[in-house]
């Protein structure tokens, strides 16, 4: 009996061994030190060695240049209290993440900035949920910036948060260099807010857009998100212009505000329900 009881004794401390889930192993995140400095400088970092496969982390108030292809990372993190840390992505740079991009702090009154002149970022890498996220915090008020000038963006792009406590979230795009595309991820899509602004200010060109019309996800823009336009600088001829475009799309009502076209012009918004899906305006010279 004595040996029946031991043995079994022996079986339930060996079974919870067996059936135990596999503890994954914690992501490290390696926190941006510098004040100011480049990405690709390991003694930025405060591991000491440049982030790679690892949470990637601008969190105290520091201004960090990208212009170089760097290792890919887990997730980028963009935000600080009171003073907004800074990423600033110049040609040259190239950088793959796994998750995502998070442009805002989680702290009260978080800033946080980004401002994208050139290169290349793409999310969602690892095949997950993931994007380029803009003042999408819920636990505190707070206010995230970013100013696309140039490069491209690979991947779904949130502006806003539709929580309580909610953050304000802000993209520019500056002029008709930069370049926003859905990518090879299936689920890639754009979302606007109540709390998010999407701000177009043209060059003399014209104006880069949100170009998902290769992706078959849904892409919206909530009520009460707001659309600028800003035709001051524009000098060129008629021509219909996308603002957003994807294969599926619903506009719930965001507000839209043109303004700054010489009076030379006259603006139409345009919603296309047919062929491409999408938000355009129309600039046309007045005869």
């Amino acid at each position: 009996m004595k040996k029946l009881f031991f043995l079994a004794c022996a079986v339930l401390c060996v079974v919870p061994a067996w059936g135990a889930a596999k503890q994954l192993p914690e992501i490290p995140r390696n926190n941006f030190v510098a004040k100011k400095g480049d990405w690709n400088k390991a003694r930025n970092w405060e591991f000491g060695r440049v982030p790679k496969d690892e949470y990637a982390r601008i969190i105290n108030a520091s201004v960090l240049t990208l212009d170089a292809a760097v290792p890919e990372v887990e997730s980028v993190i963009v935000g600080s209290r009171q003073y907004p840390s800074t990423l600033i992505v110049e040609k040259g740079a190239d950088l793959k993440v796994r998750n995502a991009v998070t442009i805002w702090s989680n702290s009260e009154d978080g800033q946080a900035r980004f401002h994208m002149k050139g290169g290349q970022i793409e999310t969602a890498t690892g095949k997950t949920e993931g994007a380029v996220y803009v003042g999408t915090g819920g636990t505190y008020a707070g206010t995230a910036i970013a100013t696309l000038s140039g490069g491209k963006i690979i991947g779904s792009v949130i502006v806003g948060s539709t929580l309580q406590k909610i953050h304000t979230g802000k993209v520019v795009v500056e002029g008709s260099e930069p370049v926003i595309v859905a990518g090879p991820f299936a689920q890639a899509h754009f979302l606007v807010t109540p709390s998010g602004t999407v701000e177009f200010v043209f060059d003399e060109n014209g104006v880069g857009c949100f170009d998902y019309a290769e992706s078959p996800a849904g892409n919206r823009l909530m009520a009460g998100a707001t659309i600028v336009v800003d035709g001051s600088k524009y000098k060129g001829g008629a021509r219909v212009f996308p603002l957003f475009t994807a294969a599926r799309m619903e506009d719930a009502g965001a507000r839209v505000e043109v303004a700054g076209f010489a009076p030379g012009y006259e603006t139409q918004i345009l919603k296309v329900h047919r062929r491409v899906p999408g938000l355009y305006i129309k600039v046309s010279p007045v005869q």
